[in-house]
């Protein structure tokens, strides 16, 4: 969300700048108040993940 939220506000300063004619239509989604799925991998975990993965998901994994 706060990804999105950073987004928008760019795109909010471009169009006052007069880089953007207009604004795209920036679709956000309420979060609510749900609790987390799961709990976060510790790094035994991703090494066993990493080293069953395919090529293609390995290269994600690092890059993220």
């Amino acid at each position: 969300m706060r990804v999105l939220n950073v987004g928008k506000a760019a795109l909010n300063r471009a169009l006052e700048r007069g880089e953007l004619r207009s604004l795209p239509h920036v679709l956000t989604v309420s979060l609510g108040e749900s609790k987390p799925m799961g709990r976060p991998l510790d790094v035994p975990e991703l090494r066993r993940i990493y080293a069953h993965a395919i090529p293609h998901v390995q290269a994600f994994m690092v890059w993220r």
